[in-house]
């Protein structure tokens, strides 16, 4: 293509740099002043290992700077010594199939109100009108 340069390898590709740098210096940086970055593994797996990892988006308001992950039928495993999800305005866990929650030792769960309602409630409704309720949480959005 004109204005570019492609690199071809039949065999490995590598980079190695950095050695007469400190562990906090930048020794690798990938710059694309427009348009996208794409890492891409064809036919295997893309690992990025380092000491930290920090993916940060940064958007110019609440329309981009996301973040998005996907396992397209396969499994996400999320596994840490501890997990800390802080939506400063919400969170929501959703799924079509089974729920569960499990803690070995204690659960402490903290709001100012709580709502549960079972499907239970859609034939016969509770003591505190849980049909309304449930009616306005399972119609199709």
């Amino acid at each position: 293509r004109k204005g570019g340069t492609t690199m071809f390898a039949p065999g490995v590709f590598q980079i190695q740099c950095g050695d007469d740098k400190s562990g906090d210096e930048n020794s690798l940086v990938l710059t694309s002043i427009n348009g996208d970055i794409i890492i891409r593994a064809e036919n295997g797996r893309v690992r990025i290992e380092g000491l930290d990892i920090d993916l940060i988006a940064k958007g110019p308001d609440n329309t981009r700077g996301n973040i998005q992950i996907k396992a397209e039928g396969g499994n996400l495993n999320l596994k840490a010594n501890n997990i800390t999800i802080d939506g400063t305005s919400s969170y929501k866990l959703v799924t079509t199939g089974q729920a569960q929650i499990t803690a070995n030792s204690t659960m402490k769960i903290y709001s100012s109100v709580i709502q549960g309602v079972t499907d239970a409630v859609a034939n016969r409704d509770s003591k505190v009108g849980g049909k309304d309720v449930y009616r306005s949480q399972t119609k199709v959005k």
